[in-house]
């Protein structure tokens, strides 16, 4: 069977993207209020933030994979060449990353105090921890401070974006390229 035109794979990039922006969005918050739930440990590596990062990865992968699920699951017998899934995997990592930012973004200006307390219980966790001396703490607080500042205003949301964003790319294309090994048959050579 021959690849479908680009205008039948938006659909699917669409849903991988958007699904995938939305959980991310989720788990985030989850994560965040079980951070909150939390009493600060003195540790700078919290579980909650590590399995946050963690699942966030993977379900950028997922939004690459999803997209091309759904292709196959629409076209049945399809076939997509590797750029084809790639090109699907950018678009659908792209806006998952794009979608979670903003929900996020939005979050924070309906409840302002949540990445208050964040900050708050970071730096509480920071001071508590006995192995740092008294000079790299406040280094480390003001560190903190700092990027908390930059997440208030436009500019520092975009550039976590663009950071997230590259990931968000690489992540969506391992996926689509996962997704397209399982699930399509490949594509006849044309030799």
């Amino acid at each position: 069977m021959e690849t479908r035109p680009e205008a039948l794979k938006l659909p699917s990039i669409l849903m991988g993207g958007l699904l995938t922006g939305v959980l991310m969005f989720a788990v985030g918050v989850v994560f965040v209020l079980l951070q909150l739930s939390q009493r600060p440990s003195g540790s700078l590596l919290n579980p909650f933030q590590i399995g946050a990062t963690v699942v966030s990865c993977l379900l950028v992968l997922f939004s690459g994979f999803s997209a091309v699920w759904h292709f196959a699951r629409t076209y049945g017998n399809a076939t997509l060449r590797g750029g084809e899934a790639v090109a699907m995997g950018i678009g659908a990592g792209f806006l998952a990353v794009l979608l979670s930012t903003l929900l996020n973004w939005g979050w924070q200006r309906l409840d302002p105090g949540i990445p208050a307390q964040l900050k708050e219980r970071m730096i509480q966790s920071v001071e508590l921890n006995e192995r740092i001396p008294e000079e790299q703490k406040t280094q480390i607080i003001e560190g903190i401070e700092r990027e908390f500042d930059r997440q208030r205003h436009l500019s520092g949301v975009v550039r976590s974006f663009l950071f997230a964003g590259v990931f968000g790319i690489l992540g969506g294309i391992f996926g689509a390229l996962l997704g397209r090994g399982i699930l399509l048959k490949p594509p006849e050579s044309s030799a």
